[in-house]
């Protein structure tokens, strides 16, 4: 039988901007998703690929606003 620490969460570049930037059209579900893995005791894991296009996406101009660039180093720390 598995149990939640077998299946570990590997959240994307997409999922973690969706989930960041409120503007976005799967901001709800990409929150929502994230949560209900913590809140299920999943572990939630990060590539470093993942981080850097997050900094990178978030910081270039977008349709929608960008978050200051001190919040997105925060958010990485």
């Amino acid at each position: 039988m598995a149990t939640t620490d077998d299946n570990p969460l590997l959240i994307d570049t997409n999922v973690l901007v969706y989930a960041n930037v409120i503007e976005t059209p799967f901001h709800e579900q990409a929150l929502a998703a994230i949560n209900t893995a913590h809140q299920a005791g999943r572990p939630i894991w990060i590539s470093r690929q993942v981080i850097r296009e997050y900094l990178v996406t978030l910081t270039r101009p977008q349709t929608f606003e960008n978050l200051p660039r001190a919040t997105v180093l925060k958010q990485v720390d």
